[in-house]
């Protein structure tokens, strides 16, 4: 009896080398924490689940729910309905907590846009700039690649992120329960 079979496909450092759109699965890593402002958060990282990065990660897509005031608690309404959308959550599910939410995605998969954002220190990261549903054809790489260290910044001023935020309905009668959803 072997002890085990290699296989190139499941190494670890495995990442994501271009911009793109991705089919992800919400990996076991991410978390819930507390942003630097003392507000709940939760920090997804998502693995590629299909393609030529397929095992990669693509990691800290940190989701902040701010209810200072009406306006931020709506937009961060706007925020978490893009993500349990893109997971097929149906309409009219309460969610009661960012944990029970949490718990509920790991494993669930959905598609992220990604594009190359520069960091103070200076570094390129890849990072999530929206949330959509699973693309029927598969990830689709988009060949740009982490620019070399020192090169500007050149999105545009919102961190790369050109995709216009749509507003969804308030529909919260005859919610039902997050635990009690089959998806």
């Amino acid at each position: 009896m072997a002890l085990f079979i290699t296989d190139s496909n499941n190494v670890l450092g495995k990442y994501v080398e271009e911009a793109g759109q991705y089919n992800v699965k919400v990996a076991n890593s991410s978390t819930t924490k507390n942003s630097n402002s003392g507000k709940p958060m939760l920090v997804l990282d998502y693995e590629v689940v299909d393609g030529p990065y397929k095992g990669g990660l693509i990691r800290y897509d940190n989701m902040v729910w701010d209810d200072s005031d009406q306006s931020h608690e709506d937009m961060s309404i706007r925020r978490f309905n893009t993500f349990t959308s893109a997971m097929g959550v149906p309409d009219g599910v309460k969610v009661e907590s960012l944990q029970q939410l949490l718990s509920t995605a790991i494993g669930h998969e959905l598609s992220v846009v990604v594009d190359w954002q520069q960091a103070q220190n200076g570094k390129w990261y890849l990072t999530v700039q929206r949330q959509a549903k699973v693309l029927d054809g598969g990830s689709k790489p988009n060949g740009k690649k982490r620019p070399e260290e020192g090169t500007a910044n050149n999105n545009n001023g919102f961190g790369g992120n050109n995709f216009a935020n749509q507003q969804q309905p308030d529909n919260n009668q005859g919610a039902q329960d997050l635990n009690d959803v089959p998806f």
